[in-house]
C-alpha cells in the first residue's frame, strides 16, 4: 500500500478549498492522510473544513508559506509527501501518475509532472509545462531529512529556494509528461499579490548563487 501524506496550505480560501479537497478525495490512489495547515483567516473556511471528517486540521502558529509547509512535513506519517495549494486542483490520476514515475525511476527522490494554467473562467489557457512547484510534484518523505525544509524568512519565494538547493545538492529528480496539476491563475495568487516582494526575493536568491 502506498502511504501518501497530502499537505494542503490554506488561508482565506473559502471560495476554492472545496474544489481542491474534492480533487484530492477523487484520486485513483487514495492518500493515507490529508493535513490542512490553516493560517489565521478572515473568512468562513474553518466552518467549511469542520464539515469534513476525513481531514486533520493543523493551525499555523508561525507565518508564511515556508513555515506552513514545514509544519505539515513535521507531522506527516506517509512514505511520500504531496502538497496542494487551496486554490489549485489535481487531475484525478495525479498521484497514480507520480507513483508510476517513481516505480520506473526507483532512485528518484522527487517526481515532477506537468501543469496547465486555468483562468478565472476555468478555461485552460496554456500548453502543458513542467510543474516545478510543490503541487506538481511528489516527494519521498526522506528527502526532507536529506535537505533542510522551506525557508521561513521568505514570504513568497520559499519554494524556489528549496528547488534551487535540491538541484545544487544533487537530489535526483524524475520528470514525466503526465499532466497532474491545474494551476488556477487569478488576482489572489500569492505571487500576484506580492509581485514586488516576489521579484525582490527571487532575484536575491539568484544573486547569491
Amino acid at each position: 500500500m502506498r502511504q501518501i501524506s497530502v499537505i494542503v496550505i490554506c488561508k482565506n480560501a473559502a471560495a476554492t478549498i472545496d474544489r481542491a479537497l474534492d480533487s484530492i478525495f477523487m484520486q485513483s490512489v487514495s492518500p493515507l492522510e490529508v493535513l490542512v495547515v490553516l493560517a489565521h483567516s478572515g473568512d468562513e473556511i474553518l466552518e467549511q473544513l469542520n464539515l469534513r471528517n476525513n481531514l486533520k486540521i493543523i493551525h499555523q502558529d508561525g507565518k508564511g508559506i515556508g513555515d506552513a509547509r514545514n509544519k505539515g512535513i513535521s507531522v506527516a506519517k506517509g512514505q511520500y509527501i504531496a502538497f496542494l495549494d487551496a486554490d489549485d486542483e489535481w487531475l484525478p490520476d495525479a498521484l497514480e501518475r507520480q507513483i508510476s514515475a517513481f516505480d520506473l525511476n526507483p532512485k528518484a527522490m522527487v517526481a515532477i509532472g506537468q501543469l496547465v494554467k486555468v483562468g478565472d473562467d476555468l478555461s485552460i489557457n496554456s500548453e502543458p509545462s513542467p510543474a516545478l512547484t510543490p503541487a506538481g510534484c511528489l516527494f519521498r518523505a526522506e528527502v526532507f531529512k536529506c535537505l533542510v525544509g522551506f525557508d521561513t524568512e521568505l514570504a513568497v519565494a520559499a519554494d524556489h529556494k528549496w528547488f534551487m538547493q535540491a538541484i545544487e545538492s544533487g537530489i535526483p529528480f524524475v520528470n514525466h509528461k503526465s499532466i497532474v496539476l491545474k494551476k488556477h491563475i487569478h488576482g489572489r495568487n500569492l505571487s500576484m499579490l506580492g509581485k514586488k516582494q516576489y521579484r525582490y526575493e527571487f532575484f536575491s536568491l539568484l544573486r547569491k548563487r
